[in-house]
Protein backbone atom coordinates (compact mmCIF):
# COMPACT_ATOMS: atom_id res chain seq x y z
CA UNK A 1 0.00 0.00 0.00
CA UNK A 2 0.99 3.60 -0.43
CA UNK A 3 -0.20 6.60 1.39
CA UNK A 4 0.87 8.97 -2.21
CA UNK A 5 -0.70 8.64 -5.64
CA UNK A 6 2.23 9.65 -7.93
CA UNK A 7 1.28 10.34 -11.42
CA UNK A 8 3.79 8.14 -12.44
CA UNK A 9 4.09 5.04 -9.79
CA UNK A 10 4.51 1.80 -11.72
CA UNK A 11 2.44 0.21 -8.71
CA UNK A 12 -0.67 1.86 -9.88
CA UNK A 13 -2.30 -0.95 -10.92
CA UNK A 14 -1.65 -2.70 -7.81
CA UNK A 15 -3.09 0.20 -5.87
CA UNK A 16 -5.74 0.73 -7.85
CA UNK A 17 -7.38 -2.89 -7.14
CA UNK A 18 -7.01 -4.13 -10.90
CA UNK A 19 -6.33 -7.62 -12.01
CA UNK A 20 -2.71 -6.94 -10.46
CA UNK A 21 -1.43 -8.82 -7.22
CA UNK A 22 -3.53 -8.33 -4.36
CA UNK A 23 -2.84 -6.05 -1.34
CA UNK A 24 -2.04 -7.90 1.77
CA UNK A 25 -0.37 -7.74 4.65
CA UNK A 26 3.10 -9.37 5.25
CA UNK A 27 2.50 -12.48 8.04
CA UNK A 28 5.34 -13.07 11.05
CA UNK A 29 5.23 -16.80 9.05
CA UNK A 30 6.00 -15.69 6.12
CA UNK A 31 8.46 -13.35 7.52
CA UNK A 32 10.29 -16.31 9.55
CA UNK A 33 9.80 -18.55 6.74
CA UNK A 34 11.86 -15.97 4.52
CA UNK A 35 14.51 -15.82 7.28
CA UNK A 36 14.95 -19.97 7.17
CA UNK A 37 15.30 -19.48 3.54
CA UNK A 38 17.43 -16.27 3.95
CA UNK A 39 19.66 -18.34 6.28
CA UNK A 40 20.14 -21.42 4.12
CA UNK A 41 21.29 -19.20 1.10
CA UNK A 42 23.90 -16.69 3.13
CA UNK A 43 25.31 -20.86 4.75
CA UNK A 44 25.81 -21.61 0.91
CA UNK A 45 27.31 -18.04 0.07
CA UNK A 46 24.16 -17.70 -2.56
CA UNK A 47 22.60 -14.56 -0.80
CA UNK A 48 23.71 -11.60 0.19
CA UNK A 49 23.29 -9.93 4.24
CA UNK A 50 21.65 -6.75 2.61
CA UNK A 51 17.83 -6.68 3.06
CA UNK A 52 16.12 -3.78 0.67
CA UNK A 53 12.68 -2.77 1.91
CA UNK A 54 10.64 -0.80 -0.95
CA UNK A 55 6.77 -0.31 -1.55
CA UNK A 56 4.34 0.63 -2.12
CA UNK A 57 5.51 2.28 0.90
CA UNK A 58 7.38 0.53 3.98
CA UNK A 59 6.88 3.08 6.32
CA UNK A 60 3.65 2.96 6.41
CA UNK A 61 2.26 3.95 10.18
CA UNK A 62 0.30 0.12 9.45
CA UNK A 63 3.61 -1.15 8.57
CA UNK A 64 5.31 -0.56 11.81
CA UNK A 65 5.32 -3.98 13.63
CA UNK A 66 5.99 -5.74 11.19
CA UNK A 67 9.04 -3.86 9.92
CA UNK A 68 10.45 -3.72 13.02
CA UNK A 69 10.13 -7.69 13.30
CA UNK A 70 12.04 -7.77 9.85
CA UNK A 71 14.88 -5.89 11.25
CA UNK A 72 14.74 -7.63 14.29
CA UNK A 73 15.32 -10.90 12.49
CA UNK A 74 17.41 -9.40 10.15
CA UNK A 75 19.93 -8.13 12.78
CA UNK A 76 19.16 -11.64 14.21
CA UNK A 77 20.81 -12.97 10.62
CA UNK A 78 23.91 -10.37 10.93
CA UNK A 79 22.58 -8.40 7.52
CA UNK A 80 22.14 -4.63 6.44
CA UNK A 81 19.06 -3.26 4.97
CA UNK A 82 18.53 -0.56 2.26
CA UNK A 83 15.04 1.32 2.28
CA UNK A 84 13.54 3.21 -0.47
CA UNK A 85 10.64 5.31 0.86
CA UNK A 86 8.57 8.73 -0.25
CA UNK A 87 9.56 9.95 2.86
CA UNK A 88 6.18 10.88 4.07
CA UNK A 89 6.26 9.07 7.42
CA UNK A 90 9.75 8.42 8.33
CA UNK A 91 9.21 10.40 11.56
CA UNK A 92 8.44 7.08 13.19
CA UNK A 93 12.23 5.12 11.79
CA UNK A 94 18.04 4.26 9.71
CA UNK A 95 19.92 5.13 5.85
CA UNK A 96 17.58 6.78 4.04
CA UNK A 97 16.52 7.20 0.30
CA UNK A 98 13.58 9.76 -0.20
CA UNK A 99 12.61 10.27 -3.66
CA UNK A 100 11.16 14.30 -4.23
CA UNK A 101 10.10 15.57 -8.08
CA UNK A 102 11.35 19.21 -7.32
CA UNK A 103 9.90 22.30 -4.51
CA UNK A 104 7.07 22.31 -2.82
CA UNK A 105 4.33 23.34 -6.19
CA UNK A 106 6.02 20.76 -8.43
CA UNK A 107 6.08 17.93 -5.57
CA UNK A 108 2.57 18.62 -4.68
CA UNK A 109 1.00 18.01 -7.69
CA UNK A 110 3.10 15.05 -8.70
CA UNK A 111 3.31 13.49 -5.90
CA UNK A 112 -0.16 14.21 -3.82
CA UNK A 113 -0.49 13.10 0.12
CA UNK A 114 -3.80 11.31 -0.04
CA UNK A 115 -5.44 12.92 2.43
CA UNK A 116 -4.48 16.45 2.05
CA UNK A 117 -2.56 16.80 -0.82
CA UNK A 118 0.89 18.26 0.14
CA UNK A 119 3.68 15.74 0.45
CA UNK A 120 6.21 18.44 0.61
CA UNK A 121 5.99 19.83 3.58
CA UNK A 122 6.50 16.99 5.95
CA UNK A 123 8.91 15.54 3.39
CA UNK A 124 11.35 18.12 3.80
CA UNK A 125 10.58 18.68 7.50
CA UNK A 126 11.51 14.72 8.24
CA UNK A 127 14.53 15.59 6.05
CA UNK A 128 15.71 18.14 7.90
CA UNK A 129 15.45 16.29 10.94
CA UNK A 130 17.12 13.12 10.03
CA UNK A 131 19.92 15.22 8.85
CA UNK A 132 20.19 16.87 11.99
CA UNK A 133 20.16 13.58 13.88
CA UNK A 134 23.36 12.59 11.40
CA UNK A 135 21.54 9.81 9.42
CA UNK A 136 22.51 9.40 5.61
CA UNK A 137 19.92 10.71 3.47
CA UNK A 138 19.82 10.43 -0.33
CA UNK A 139 17.68 12.77 -2.13
CA UNK A 140 16.27 10.94 -5.57
CA UNK A 141 15.32 13.72 -7.93
CA UNK A 142 13.01 12.03 -10.27
CA UNK A 143 13.33 13.92 -13.41
CA UNK A 144 11.92 14.62 -16.46
CA UNK A 145 11.91 17.51 -19.26
CA UNK A 146 9.39 19.67 -16.94
CA UNK A 147 11.40 18.80 -13.37
CA UNK A 148 14.46 19.29 -14.99
CA UNK A 149 14.12 22.91 -16.02
CA UNK A 150 13.41 23.52 -12.50
CA UNK A 151 16.30 22.05 -10.68
CA UNK A 152 17.89 25.25 -9.72
CA UNK A 153 15.39 26.12 -7.53
CA UNK A 154 15.07 22.46 -6.06
CA UNK A 155 18.91 23.25 -5.39
CA UNK A 156 18.14 26.75 -4.02
CA UNK A 157 16.34 25.53 -1.19
CA UNK A 158 18.41 22.64 -0.63
CA UNK A 159 20.62 26.00 -0.21
CA UNK A 160 18.82 27.61 1.94
CA UNK A 161 17.80 24.98 4.32
CA UNK A 162 21.47 24.33 4.92
CA UNK A 163 21.41 20.63 3.70
CA UNK A 164 24.57 20.93 1.51
CA UNK A 165 26.69 21.61 4.62
CA UNK A 166 26.20 17.57 6.05
CA UNK A 167 28.35 15.11 4.54
CA UNK A 168 25.28 12.40 4.58
CA UNK A 169 23.33 14.38 2.16
CA UNK A 170 23.73 12.81 -1.18
CA UNK A 171 21.08 14.55 -3.83
CA UNK A 172 20.83 13.41 -7.10
CA UNK A 173 18.79 12.87 -10.18
CA UNK A 174 16.76 9.76 -11.97
CA UNK A 175 15.79 10.32 -15.18
CA UNK A 176 12.29 9.25 -15.53
CA UNK A 177 11.58 6.05 -17.67
CA UNK A 178 8.17 7.17 -19.35
CA UNK A 179 7.43 10.92 -20.24
CA UNK A 180 4.55 12.42 -18.48
CA UNK A 181 2.08 14.33 -20.47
Amino acid sequence: DCNLRCIYCYENPILNGSHCLPKAKISKEYIDRAFEIISEKIKDGSCSRTIALYGGEPFLADNYDMICYIVKKGKENKCNFSVTTNGYDIDKIFSFQITLDGVEDVQNERKPHYKNNDSFTKITENIDALLKLGFPVAVRINTDSYTISRLDELFLFFKQKGWYRYRTFAPYCALLRKDIE
